[in-house]
């Protein structure tokens, strides 16, 4: 069915978001986590690799408010 289908569809989409503000808000209280980002984000598809360098742009401000 076309349903199951679409249903399928949107929780992998949302199991992926998940997964990707996750990652972002483990990597915001451990900066250790940082030292391999620049080597997953070379073999990371393009968007994703440029959603991590503005994640790692963004990562001072975020770190002295959170933590």
């Amino acid at each position: 069915h076309s349903g199951t289908y679409v249903y399928a569809y949107f929780s992998f989409i949302f199991g992926f978001f998940l997964f990707l503000l996750l990652s972002f808000f483990l990597s915001l209280c451990s900066p250790y986590l940082l030292v391999f980002a620049p080597k997953t984000t070379k073999t990371a598809p393009r968007p994703f690799r440029r959603t991590m360098f503005s994640v790692r742009q963004l990562l001072p401000y975020t770190q002295m408010s959170t933590c």
